[in-house]
């Protein structure tokens, strides 16, 4: 009896020392299992923080562009406001010369001396308006280049 209680005692021994083997070569694979997806975790981390840091360079680029492009915005403004101002000299002045043509034209009516002189002011002023007229054209033109910059850069 004693001997069996010993065969019995070594058998249950051995059982428990096999059921340790399996559960080390169980732990042995998931402990590789674990190195192996921490080795993915740091892998996907190192490309999220790559792409975090793409991102945030474009942002920074964006930022630099919406700068230049407010700056842009602002020079405009003010070569618009100084157009609007020019203008509005070039239409006073348009309207000065205009009603001068016809004060003159009143005034030399009575004599056919006075007639031909006038003609020779009223063609000198026409040339004038021309001019006027043409740079006006400049300003505008300049202008609307400028407003088609700024909406192209707001864009």
């Amino acid at each position: 009896a004693t001997v069996e209680r010993a065969f019995s005692q070594v058998r249950a021994c051995n059982a428990t020392s096999q059921n340790s083997r399996e559960a080390a070569s169980k732990s042995d694979g998931l402990v590789s299992s674990l190195r192996t997806m921490i080795g993915h975790l740091k892998s996907d981390w190192r490309n999220e923080s790559a792409a975090v840091e793409r991102a945030l360079s474009q942002v920074r680029a964006c930022n630099a562009a919406l700068q230049n492009s407010r700056e842009v915005a602002s020079k405009s403004d003010g070569l618009a406001s100084e157009l609007r101002t020019r203008t509005d000299h070039l239409e006073s002045d348009l309207q000065n010369e205009t009603s001068k043509v016809r004060a003159c034209g009143e005034k030399l009516q009575s004599s056919h001396a006075a007639l031909s002189q006038s003609d020779g002011l009223v063609g000198e002023l026409r040339t004038e308006i021309g001019h006027l007229k043409s740079d006006l054209r400049n300003e505008t033109a300049i202008a609307a280049h400028a407003l088609r910059q700024v909406r192209a850069c707001n864009a």
